[in-house]
């Protein structure tokens, strides 16, 4: 019922199974809170859902881009609240540009190093 504490806020729109029979079925909010099993479930489960971002991103850039569309705001979310979801994502975090195409942050740098001429702001609209 506490999924909370295994699994971070961010990632609660997940769907799926975890069994872990290490953990008693009756257990108190403070137990998941102060298990470092517990805790090291819930890193494994973020890095888990990192690697196969970073896979689809890889292997498939326009899939993962029709998924941005409607976990983009999760995946910021969750790039604020964890440093380590955010080192894992911050190459292949994906952005609109004012033409409509999705751009990481160094693709947006590289397409624009000529034009900008050693100015490394980027002026970014939340309301993509």
């Amino acid at each position: 019922d506490n999924l909370e504490d295994l699994i971070p806020e961010f990632l609660l729109l997940l769907k799926g199974g975890i069994d872990i029979p290490d953990i008693p079925l009756n257990v108190s909010r403070s137990f998941l809170q102060n298990d470092t099993q517990v805790q090291k479930i819930s890193k494994y489960i973020i890095k888990k859902v990192a690697d196969h971002f970073q896979a689809t991103f890889k292997e498939d850039r326009k899939k993962y881009e029709e998924y941005w569309e409607d976990i983009n705001a999760f995946i910021k979310f969750g790039m604020l609240k964890e440093d380590e979801f955010f080192d894992a994502m911050q190459d292949i975090a994906i952005f609109k540009s004012a033409g409509g195409d999705y751009l990481t942050v160094e693709e947006y740098k590289q397409r624009n190093a000529a034009v900008n001429e050693g100015n490394t702001r980027i002026w970014y609209a939340a309301s993509e």
